[in-house]
């Protein structure tokens, strides 16, 4: 620990929300003298000695880190670029994030932070996950958020692959006094572990000009749905660096808008009425927006496709039986990288065909309004989902005839399929898994659902070509991605 010592009274106030006691900077949940003795004892030689001293450190250290784990958030903090070191007497004699700590921080991180060895960059910050500290965790995480980059933090892991080295660009004026006058376009991967947080706005409501004339974007704070329940902290809330903005209104998400984060605040209703929020009701993440910054072109559906699917595997890893609906406005909180990986507008490949077939359907009617196609919450999942979203039209075939359909927008995820929409299942993730007589009669955990109209190109498709188009192990109805050129005529 090395957080210098402070004079003030409040270093006798004892906390109880800590991790650390104030005095011996011991773990106040574990008898640390029972590892002294632990590492020490052993009989017979020298080398079996060793050998039991460095098995019982190593069984103590996963026991414990195990427990922490369970019991604590931690966080690693960074001071943002620009933060300036307060003035006071010995200030110049230390770092400028301990005397920042010191002046502004200290009664508030006592107990809770701690800086291993001779590290200067980070500050490590360990919350207890009680539900009755939700709500102080919360304010701490806001008000340190006004000075430090806040992320999500594993114990024993080396921050610096957590918080990326492209993360503090430097922004330069363009001509005219635009700041992005012929600024450079980033790439998703370049920010692989940052938090973008998607969110929508109403048009109708006039959302945008309030957010645009005071620089706030606002998530209600019950968006982290079991958190207060369980003082569940969502590390994407408190650490999102970027904001994607779209409009709500628009039905295919094609137009938004890309933000740094500065700070977020927790707001009451009230100071939400006072900023000229209209009808208010609870309390909200106010984030404070900066500078517009522009990133390759993106699916904002896909986006948001891929965060209803992270929480559709969330629930169902915390033994959920119901997977929670798809609401429309809800945020969602993906990295960099997820972004890169299943949300880049390069990914639909015009040579790719989602083959679909029915033998019932003699005259080939069922698709025509759309397809939708029912899947489980699987490890192979997310990549079928980047597959299928990647075709740019649907074979639809009986094995006798077919018809060509071109997928018109983007494909979007809900826990039931459009009405009007010809629905089918896939079990391609969980094959092996489960038994086929299980997966008849347990209901989809979701459905990927596409809107289509017959194809006005003339493509020649082969038939017997589209029939053997069946990867090995499948049925021949799991719908599936082929090239074109696979089930072409020539």
């Amino acid at each position: 620990m090395k957080i210098a010592e402070n004079a003030s009274s409040d270093a006798n106030f004892h906390f109880p929300n800590r991790l650390f006691d104030r005095d011996t900077l011991l773990l106040q949940h574990f008898d640390i003298n029972f590892l002294f003795v632990l590492a020490v004892y052993g009989s017979g030689d020298d080398a079996r000695r060793n050998e039991f001293r460095e098995k019982a450190r190593r069984l103590f250290r996963e026991k414990i880190i195990g427990k922490l784990e369970r019991d604590y958030h931690f966080f690693s903090l960074r001071l943002k670029n620009g933060v300036p070191a307060p003035a006071f007497a010995g200030a110049e004699k230390r770092d400028r994030m301990t005397a920042l700590i010191d002046r502004k921080y200290f009664r508030k991180l006592l107990g809770k932070a701690f800086r291993p060895f001779n590290e200067e960059e980070f500050l490590y910050l360990s919350l207890e996950g009680k539900p009755e500290f939700f709500g102080e965790n919360m304010a701490l995480l806001s008000a340190l958020s006004a000075d430090f980059e806040i992320r999500d933090y594993r114990l024993g892991t080396d921050p610096r692959d957590e918080l990326n080295r492209f993360a503090n660009f430097a922004v330069t004026a363009g001509a005219g006094g635009n700041a992005f006058a012929g600024t450079r376009v980033f790439r998703f991967g370049d920010f692989g572990n940052e938090i973008f947080l998607v969110g929508g706005f109403r048009a109708g409501k006039n959302r945008l000009e309030w957010i645009e004339n005071n620089k706030f974007y606002n998530v209600r704070a019950s968006a982290n749905r079991r958190g207060s329940l369980h003082g569940k902290i969502a590390a994407g809330e408190v650490s999102a660096r970027f904001l994607v903005l779209y409009n709500l209104d628009d039905s295919e998400r094609r137009d938004y808008s890309i933000y740094r984060i500065g700070e977020w605040n927790l707001r009451d209703s009230e100071w939400m009425k006072n900023a000229g929020y209209k009808n208010p009701s609870g309390e909200y993440l106010v984030y404070t927006l900066e500078e517009r910054v522009h990133f390759e072109s993106a699916s904002v559906n896909a986006m948001l496709n891929l965060g209803f699917y992270n929480a559709a595997a969330d629930a169902r890893a915390g033994g959920n039986a119901e997977i929670p609906g798809n609401r429309e406005g809800v945020p969602v909180f993906l990295t960099g990288n997820e972004i890169a990986e299943f949300a880049l507008a390069s990914h639909r490949k015009a040579e790719k065909c989602l083959v679909v077939t029915d033998i019932q359907d003699g005259e080939l009617a069922k698709p025509n309004h759309g397809f939708s196609v029912g899947m489980f919450v699987a490890a192979g999942t997310p990549k079928i989902i980047r597959e299928f979203t990647g075709a740019s039209r649907i074979v639809f075939s009986n094995k006798r005839a077919h018809k060509i359909f071109r997928i018109i927008g983007e494909a979007f995820l809900r826990d039931a399929p459009p009405k009007d929409f010809y629905a089918r299942r896939t079990t391609l993730a969980v094959r092996g898994k489960m038994s086929g007589a299980g997966l008849e009669k347990r209901k989809p955990d979701f459905w990927l659902s596409f809107r289509a109209e017959p194809e006005c190109a003339r493509l020649q498709l082969d038939q017997e070509k589209i029939n053997r188009a069946v990867p090995p192990g499948l049925s021949g109805y799991d719908p599936r991605v082929v090239d074109l050129k696979e089930i072409s005529c020539r």
